[in-house]
């Protein structure tokens, strides 16, 4: 709660928000329940563990998607506590891929330039990634059908 406390001063200060849960701090209009008592496996009274961290934030972010489908726009929380990177780009895949179809439309030039300048300056790693993309092909091509064990 301090770090939102926090935030709130800097937004008085800046006018830039930082936490949207700034605005709900400014009202005034607020209670602060505890949704669950979720426990630690440590036998500790205050446990400081990162994997009893892990845990809790990954319930947190169970709460927050919880709300999300149910109030939508409502939920102040943007950030799903616990997610991870990998998780955040599977689930905003499409996003993603739209900003980088149009940043690429975009800089179409400039990216031709930044290709075309790295060919020059590093041939040869430009052939040896020639070479190990064909020897990947080569090798999905000639295990096309067949199953494959990863041990």
């Amino acid at each position: 709660m301090k770090r939102h406390r926090d935030d709130l001063v800097q937004y008085r200060r800046t006018g830039k928000i930082h936490c949207y849960s700034s605005l709900v701090l400014e009202s005034n209009d607020y209670v602060v329940n505890t949704v669950e008592l979720y426990p630690c496996e440590c036998d500790t009274q205050v446990c400081t563990s990162d994997e009893c961290k892990q845990r809790l934030c990954r319930r947190e972010g169970e709460y927050i998607r919880q709300y999300k489908k149910k109030f939508g726009e409502l939920c102040v929380n943007r950030r799903i506590e616990g997610r991870t990177g990998k998780e955040r780009h599977i689930e905003n895949f499409e996003k993603y891929n739209v900003k980088a179809k149009e940043y690429s439309k975009t800089h179409k030039e400039e990216i031709y330039l930044r290709n075309k300048n790295y060919k020059k300056k590093y041939p040869d790693r430009v052939v040896a990634q020639a070479k190990a993309y064909r020897e990947r092909q080569r090798f999905k091509k000639s295990c096309d059908g067949m199953n494959l064990i990863e041990i």
